[in-house]
């Protein structure tokens, strides 16, 4: 369309859109979606966090989970009393103490790390790490945009 065109056709179109009545919501929307919105807004509490509950509750529910923990504690402690208990402790102690050499391997060079950190200078310490979190995040990185990218439906 020419520009004196399209000014025509929206002057007219103005005009019509102008004299269109003025249209009113049904009944009862409003009360409606208000009442809606107040619902959204505050959900049951024991849909919220467990922080926003109210104290008592909070309380009550503490106590309760710490009951259960300790019972859970003192079931264990009778368990490893009896002889059952015994025999199933004795059996474990028997089938993972092949793991002691791997734990004495990793202790000695948690060892040997920490002799190396305390010998040298704290700007090399942080520089290893900054490198080492970019090779972490670039490796995140590259197998997300590879996984979208074998994953992504064309």
């Amino acid at each position: 369309m020419k520009p004196q065109n399209d000014k025509d056709w929206e002057s007219r179109l103005d005009r019509v859109l102008k004299g269109l009545p003025e249209l009113s919501a049904p009944a009862g929307l409003v009360e409606k979606t208000m009442s809606a919105l107040e619902r959204r807004q505050k959900p049951a509490w024991h849909r919220q966090p467990w922080t926003m509950w109210p104290t008592w509750l909070r309380a009550v529910s503490l106590m309760a989970m710490l009951a259960v923990f300790a019972g859970i504690c003192v079931i264990k402690w009778r368990f490893l009393h009896t002889s059952f208990g015994a025999d199933v402790s004795q059996w474990a102690t028997d089938n993972f103490s092949s793991l002691d050499g791997a734990f004495a391997t990793l202790d000695a060079l948690g060892r040997a790390a920490v002799t190396l950190v305390r010998h040298l200078n704290g700007w090399v310490v942080v520089l290893a790490v900054a490198m080492a979190s970019v090779a972490y995040l670039t490796c995140i990185g590259l197998g997300t945009a590879a996984a979208r990218l074998a994953f992504s439906r064309r």
